[in-house]
């Protein structure tokens, strides 16, 4: 990484006297990363016994140039210092910190290149920057969000007309452009990004970074991928297709790099939303879509991958552990018939019943990495690893995978609050448990919906085998989330679109027309609005700021519209193909 540090004592009283100060200035680079490690890993006897092993390193030599920035100066790193070097912002060339000069080094100088950017900025640009410096500045943990729900009647109503797919194409073409306008592309549009705003740290102590999009389905480039791809499919225009191949681009070459590795994998996270296995799911998705042979080619290639991250899972969850990887290993069978995914899907599925608590207040649940208590929900709670186990038992027909998930349902109901019509959440913000506080979340991710979600699709894989103990909860959720109203988001984590998707796929083996209208309402009205440019994905700390990602954002709320044009796409917040 290559750090350029100007004084942070100068000031220029105008724009002019700063570029005439710039023209002769001089910037010193340090070259970081590499020599870090090299020199606080240990001391250089340890890391290189002879001396001239430094020399020998293949980083140090040509070949390296582009990855590296400037070749290296080994005297200083024989020294133990970082190597050093500077520029003069009208010269092209970098000189080494012992004077040596490497002539035409840059393309541009320096004062070049800021006058060529300075040209291109204008009112948005200052928009952009002074949006983003409120979010990274906002104390998130601090910050006091108004948990907005709106009853059905409150929102503007759309007259009575027959609802048709034209009107839905427009809403998901609007999101669409959104996307492409704030889309960072290379000069031969080959490569594409987002500038992304990420939570970082746990539910407790959190903070904003902005950075490139990730790669992981739950707010990354695989869920773009998915939403294009599937957007391409309806209305097949070439900027949509431009977007899809360049995305492609990205994804395959993460696993090719991910496949040459030679350590290290088994430490990645498995899972389905924020790990390897929602690569791999992509892959799964994509093929379905598009039909295409090479996306099953790279699924099959990932999954080299996916089998080693299994090993040292300690999420457990649909998110970040072994249930992800369970269903997407599934899925890979059912797909291919290849018996060799099912091995791989019990040996995840041990570790999951085997990290299942067995005695006390908690037995039945499963206390994840870094978690205080076992969660219920769908996201990275009980009921998302039940469905897990509950595929893989119908595939397997093994009592242990039966039992555990009997097991997860009653400590997940153990949590259940028959005032609130919900079930505990038991994450803990600011040494307190949410529900203690009186938050009782109703989404996919957390509470009656994605708990509506697993007990669906499980009712059906156990053919009511144990009614008694399911089918009251379905009950108990539809009602929760008819009562509790809409949301003041339109997401698929944790939005009106999730919760409505997740009637819909409740609507598949229960007949109601109250639930059916009700679904169809919310997500016309929806659609309407986003026509008319409100998309209400985002909230008052991002100031403005459209998340694009797939569970979060715009991308998500996308393609769960596509689904109602195009009824075969699969459903990605149940994992299926």
């Amino acid at each position: 990484m290559l750090e350029i540090r100007i004084p942070d004592w100068l000031e220029f009283p105008s724009k002019e006297q700063a570029l005439k100060y710039g023209e002769q200035a001089e910037v010193s680079v340090f070259l970081k990363a590499e020599a870090i490690f090299l020199l606080f890993d240990g001391s250089k006897e340890k890391i290189l016994p002879q001396q001239t092993e430094l020399y020998q390193f293949s980083y140090l030599k040509e070949k390296t140039y582009d990855r590296l920035g400037p070749p290296l100066s080994p005297e200083d790193m024989l020294n133990m210092d970082i190597p050093y070097f500077y520029l003069n912002t009208s010269d092209k060339s970098l000189f080494g910190s012992e004077g040596e000069k490497i002539e035409d080094y840059f393309e541009y100088t320096s004062l070049e290149h800021l006058k060529k950017k300075i040209v291109l900025l204008d009112e948005d640009d200052l928009k952009r920057q002074l949006m983003f410096m409120n979010i990274i500045l906002t104390e998130i943990n601090e910050f006091q969000v108004e948990d907005k729900k709106i009853e059905l009647q409150q929102m503007k109503m759309i007259p009575h007309r027959e609802k048709n797919k034209a009107h839905l194409l427009k809403a998901v073409q609007k999101l669409a452009d959104s996307l492409i306008k704030t889309a960072v592309f290379n000069k031969d549009r080959t490569e594409v990004n987002w500038i992304g705003v990420t939570l970082i740290g746990n539910e407790d102590d959190c903070s904003w970074d902005i950075r490139p999009l990730g790669t992981y389905l739950y707010e990354g480039m695989s869920g773009l991928a998915i939403f294009f791809n599937a957007l391409y499919a309806v209305d097949p225009q070439k900027e949509y297709l431009i977007i899809c191949n360049a995305i492609e681009k990205e994804l395959f070459t993460y696993t090719d790099e991910m496949c040459e590795r030679n350590e290290g994998i088994e430490n990645e996270s498995s899972g389905a939303f924020g790990g390897e296995a929602s690569i791999m799911y992509t892959y799964e998705v994509l093929y379905k879509i598009t039909n295409k042979e090479k996306y099953l080619d790279y699924a099959k290639k990932h999954y080299k991958i996916l089998k080693k991250a299994i090993t040292r899972d300690n999420s457990f969850d649909l998110v970040y552990g072994n249930a992800g990887a369970v269903i997407t290993l599934i899925n890979m069978y059912q797909l291919t018939g290849n018996k060799e995914y099912i091995a791989s899907a019990e040996i995840a599925g041990d570790i999951i019943v085997n990290a299942q608590e067995k005695e006390g207040s908690i037995k039945g649940g499963w206390n994840g990495d870094g978690r205080t208590s076992p969660l219920a929900g769908f996201s990275h709670g009980a009921s998302g690893i039940v469905l897990a186990l509950a595929k893989l038992w119908q595939v397997t027909q093994k009592e242990e995978y039966l039992l555990s998930l009997l097991d997860g349902i009653k400590f997940e109901n153990s949590l259940f609050v028959k005032e609130k019509g919900n079930w505990k959440d038991e994450r803990v913000y600011a040494g307190e448990k949410a529900s203690d506080g009186g938050s009782f979340t109703v989404a996919w991710c957390h509470g009656a919906a994605g708990i509506l979600l697993s007990r669906s699709k499980v009712n059906v894989i156990l053919n009511g085998r144990y009614s008694d103990l399911i089918e009251n909860d379905i009950k108990v959720a539809v009602n929760t989330i008819l009562k509790e109203g809409i949301l003041g988001n339109n997401c698929l984590c944790h939005g009106n679109l999730g919760n409505t998707e997740i009637l819909f796929e409740y609507l598949k083996d229960h007949s109601d027309k109250k639930i059916e209208k009700y679904y169809v309402d919310i997500r016309d009205i929806i659609a309407e609005n986003v026509c008319n440019g409100v998309f209400d994905c985002d909230n008052a700390y991002l100031y403005g700021y459209k998340l694009q990602g797939f569970m979060t954002g715009l991308c998500g709320m996308g393609y769960s519209l596509l689904r109602d044009i195009k009824k075969d796409l699969p459903c990605v917040i149940a994992l299926e193909v």
